[in-house]
């Protein structure tokens, strides 16, 4: 692969450990690292043929744009967000399977798709996490641990060393983030 190619995957890595520490962290420059990280996670992917990897990066970056815009917002300087109901937390863990097992089918078709089940789980619930912390909910912490895992897997799998050692490690700060949050939530309360 090119030159230039290797630079991107440790850019990638740092970046996206900063995005998640500063967002564990509550801080809104966060989302500009996560932006910048899934810009790098795009081209990789792409040029490698992951290619729900892309959309899931292409989704992370206009994610950060409405996370940066939403951790703006007034009623989202705090911690104070308000608990989810048991319903509400039900569903975010079951919706995402089924649309990821769909999609998932429907990318194995493709003959270079890498993993196409497995990403597309991945995806999906990355996209429910994601959203969910735009939100402040610290629920997106919790389904970015199994998550992250999954995807440390993964990359290893596709030969991504810095990637998987990456998502491990996002592993360890979605717990530190989950617990911050949950302790800075009790206090705002």
């Amino acid at each position: 692969m090119m030159a230039w190619f290797d630079a991107l995957e440790p850019t990638a890595v740092i970046l996206g450990l900063g995005f998640t520490l500063l967002a564990g962290l509550g801080y809104s420059i966060s989302w500009w690292f996560g932006m910048v990280s899934s810009a790098l996670y795009v081209i990789m992917a792409w040029l490698s043929g992951y290619y729900l990897d892309v959309v899931l990066n292409v989704f992370y970056v206009l994610a950060a744009f409405y996370g940066l815009w939403s951790w703006k917002q007034p009623e989202q300087n705090t911690f104070k967000v308000p608990k989810l109901p048991r319903t509400q937390v039900f569903l975010w863990w079951v919706l995402p399977a089924p649309l990821g097992l769909l999609v998932g089918w429907l990318v194995a078709m493709i003959p270079t798709a890498s993993l196409p089940l497995l990403d597309g789980m991945t995806t999906f619930y990355a996209f429910a996490g994601t959203y969910l912390l735009a939100k402040k909910q610290k629920l997106g912490w919790a389904i970015f641990v199994p998550v992250d895992l999954v995807m440390a897997a993964m990359y290893a799998y596709k030969d991504w060393p810095l990637a998987a050692l990456h998502f491990l490690l996002l592993t360890a700060l979605a717990i530190f983030a989950w617990m911050r949050w949950e302790k800075d939530g009790k206090k705002a309360n």
